[in-house]
């Protein structure tokens, strides 16, 4: 499924449904400092990106949105991406095999039914 097609994906889910949670994590900084002590609060984009995929394959069918509103040399500011996977864990040993060879390919023992 495209990027697009996710997003459309949500605005149909979104008109048809009044129900859902929304989030909004902003860490305080009285709490939270910077390697060096200070208020200075950053997130690693990759770790967070990671991790919502990983909700999402456990979750079958759950539709996950985060919106960085940050403005970077990668990206605006705004910029929302989805985690959708309606296949779930079938679907994630499906995509960690698109990648690999088979060990035993044609010639692998027939399984007998019972």
């Amino acid at each position: 499924m495209s990027k697009r097609d996710k997003l459309e994906l949500v605005k149909n889910l979104q008109s048809k449904r009044k129900t859902g949670t929304s989030v909004t994590f902003l860490p305080d900084t009285k709490v939270f400092k910077g390697e060096d002590g200070k208020p200075s609060i950053t997130f690693d984009p990759s770790r967070l990106s990671g991790r919502m995929n990983e909700i999402a394959y456990l979750n079958a069918g759950l539709v996950l949105t985060i919106t960085d509103n940050r403005e970077s040399a990668k990206k605006k500011a705004g910029e929302t991406e989805v985690y959708y996977h309606a296949g779930g864990l079938a679907e994630y040993a499906a995509m960690l095999c698109r990648t690999k060879a088979p060990l035993m390919g044609d010639n692998a023992p027939k399984r007998s039914g019972g």
